[in-house]
């Protein structure tokens, strides 16, 4: 009996085995004996697949061919840092004069570096069959400059990059000597000053955690460079999507932020025009989403960045408020979100009914022509009777304007209101829905120009009322002055003091100090660091002088309480 028993027992045993040896065989799998993450030590990867199939792998992001390294015995992989630059040692991702100005630099040693290895799977025939890749830091245990910091790498086809006709992050083949800012580069021959939608490559997306080092997020995404300005800079801004054509889903398949939300693109933040410190968006984004102000923040995460396995500097991983973001969190349609953002861009009637009607309403605030009636209501309707002012707070969320008006304005950001100023609303009520109710309501962004948290006698509420005739005609209402008056003392009496800010400066420099001196001596010039921290110490002072100022400037423009 127990014989017969185990004979039907190996006999059962034997047809698993041949099963799962004829799925390994037939299998189109590329199989890695070690996962992409850190390793204190060099190891030997080997690749496996099943059939008679050819594995051919690059170690320089490029994607593999036939004519690629071939697979024959298992790889070395140790720490590549020692390797000579290739990004890193180009001189035209930026323009001359930061070089010439000794604003940025090219770096005389290696950087450090990650091993990327990308494998394909061919038949007989030289078809491809699949691909995959591994990504390994070794030895990084031993590295300054990343402790507590998530890690992310990204991976583009190098010809993406630094192609003279297809790079995204070089100044391209049709560079001109008489430009020198992307704001002259009005025809768009400056490739990474275009901002064209068919721009978007495609990029490997990987997150590796900032406690054990795991890898937990995978995506592959488009990718394009953002920003205004700071595209210029060597570490220029990313914007990451998620789209059915690259992974098979319009949205990423863990949001990092918030895992209620669905997210649809994630910025790669460089700080904008805080290049030496780079914590003015993080100080201001994080205060005010802890007191749940009236308009939206954006949740920052600072990481290191490695782009194509070279060390790429300090980074936030950061949200961005687009449709997708609203209609996801607050469960509106699409085609009845509008969102605007204006940056000194020119404003056409090529837009769906009703989004035009904003834009032209803020850009005659802009001195831009443009006849609509929303701009006419503000511009013409004396504020100072109640009736007209309840008409405005039907138009607009007065406590969010509030709320967003007294913050931009105590901060002293001096490349607002006429230029990062966006906000978003629905075409169409939802009595079920607070948020869908056709008001407009502000988003915060890009808080970081030279005068922000810097300049403490900056008079940006007389700045406010003469280039903004929206906040200079409500400003004449008693309600609205007496709210808008309260909100800038709240700020002051109990959000930014010097004790608050302090604390909040303390904790962030416990993480971001060495990371941000690494990323500062790798892009910027000799005095970098030296600026850091006066620019540290500078913002403590404007959270101790700043109060007396802006009751000065509240006092003159808009009387005493």
């Amino acid at each position: 009996m127990i014989t017969s028993k185990l004979k039907i027992f190996v006999i059962f045993l034997s047809l698993i085995l041949l099963v799962l040896f004829q799925a390994y065989y037939n299998s189109k799998q590329i199989y890695f004996s070690h996962k992409s993450g850190f390793y204190d030590n060099q190891f030997f990867l080997k690749i496996k697949t099943g059939k008679n199939y050819k594995i051919f792998y690059t170690l320089d992001s490029s994607v593999p061919t036939v004519n690629s390294i071939p697979y024959s015995k298992p790889i070395l992989i140790k720490d590549a840092s020692s390797n000579p630059n290739v990004l890193s040692a180009r001189s035209d991702m930026t323009f001359q004069h930061y070089f010439d100005n000794k604003v940025q630099k090219i770096p005389n040693s290696p950087v450090d570096k990650a091993v990327i290895v990308r494998a394909a799977l061919f038949d007989q025939n030289n078809n491809l069959l699949n691909q995959d890749y591994r990504v390994f830091f070794v030895g990084f245990n031993k590295k300054n400059g990343y402790k507590n910091l998530p890690v992310v790498s990204v991976i583009m086809n190098p010809d993406d990059i630094i192609d003279g006709k297809r790079g995204i992050f070089v100044l391209g083949n049709k560079k001109s000597q008489k430009i020198e800012s992307c704001s002259q580069d009005t025809d768009e021959t400056i490739n990474f000053c275009k901002k064209s939608t068919n721009l978007e490559k495609k990029a490997l997306i990987d997150i590796f955690s900032s406690n054990n080092r795991t890898l937990y997020f995978s995506h592959k995404a488009g990718i394009k460079i953002k920003g205004a300005e700071s595209r210029e800079l060597i570490q220029k801004s990313m914007s990451l999507y998620a789209r059915e054509q690259y992974d098979n889903s319009p949205y990423f398949s863990k949001n990092i932020f918030d895992n209620k939300i669905k997210l649809h693109n994630i910025i790669l933040f460089n700080g904008g025009n805080d290049i030496h410190a780079k914590i003015k968006d993080y100080i201001v984004q994080t205060t005010e989403s802890k007191i749940n102000s009236h308009f939206s923040t954006l949740k920052m995460i600072p990481c290191s960045v490695f782009l194509n396995g070279e060390y790429w500097g300090v980074y936030y991983l950061s949200e961005n408020h687009n449709i997708q973001y609203f209609h996801t969190k607050y469960n509106i349609d699409k085609d009845e979100l509008l969102i605007t953002r204006k940056n000194n861009t020119s404003i056409t009637k090529d837009y769906p009914p009703g989004i035009y009607e904003l834009f032209a309403f803020y850009d005659k605030q802009m001195n831009v022509s443009a006849e609509v009636p929303i701009y006419v209501f503000f511009n013409n309707l004396d504020m100072s009777n109640d009736k007209n002012y309840q008409k405005a707070c039907k138009l607009i969320d007065i406590d969010s304007f509030i709320d967003y008006y007294a913050t931009e304005i105590y901060i002293a950001n001096s490349d607002w209101p006429k230029h990062n100023n966006a906000r978003w609303k629905t075409t169409y009520k939802d009595k079920n829905n607070n948020m869908a109710d056709t008001k407009w309501r502000w988003i915060l962004f890009d808080v970081n120009s030279p005068e922000a948290l810097i300049d403490y006698k900056y008079d940006s509420i007389g700045k406010t009322i003469e280039t903004c005739p929206i906040f200079n005609a409500l400003i004449k209402n008693k309600s609205f002055k007496e709210k808008f008056i309260q909100r800038i003392r709240f700020l002051e009496s109990q959000v930014y003091t010097p004790e608050n800010m302090n604390l909040l400066i303390d904790d962030w420099l416990s993480i971001m100090k060495d990371p941000v001196f690494k990323s500062n001596e790798r892009f910027l010039h000799e005095n970098a660091n030296f600026i850091f921290d006066k620019e540290i110490n500078n913002i403590r002072k404007f959270f101790e002088l700043r109060p007396q100022y802006i009751n000065l400037y509240i006092d003159k423009h808009l009387g005493r309480e």
